[in-house]
């Protein structure tokens, strides 16, 4: 639930459809991308190639028995900087629906701030 939390097309329905459990989806997001290496950069000298837009469409066409780590998927090309920008999107978009999961954002938020400084800096 994790990647589709992430996924820009699903965070919406996945947090309205079942705001009963969104606080355990989003803590399972917060918690994984606390283990992120590098969500300050993107990998520019990444050896694979890396089309978002194609991955993502890929994900949305799969069936329900293939599950997709958006997280792995991102960070094994080196792309932490854009998994860091949906991470906020999906966020922006969770607390709308749900205000009691300000918490959570908030702590996503202390926990990347590495990566916020660096934007800032270049």
């Amino acid at each position: 639930m994790v990647g589709l939390f992430l996924h820009p097309n699903y965070t919406i329905p996945l947090v309205g459809c079942f705001r009963p459990i969104a606080q355990k989806i989003v803590e399972q997001a917060v918690s994984s991308l606390h283990l992120v290496p590098n969500l300050r950069s993107n990998n520019d000298d990444s050896t694979v190639t890396f089309n978002e837009d194609k991955f993502l469409r890929e994900v949305e066409n799969m069936e329900n028995a293939e599950v997709v780590s958006v997280i792995e998927s991102y960070v094994r090309c080196g792309k932490g900087l854009h998994l860091h920008e949906l991470a906020c999107l999906a966020f922006c978009r969770a607390l709308d629906l749900a205000p009691f999961l300000m918490g959570y954002a908030n702590l996503f938020s202390l926990l990347s701030l590495p990566a916020i400084c660096s934007l800032c800096l270049s």
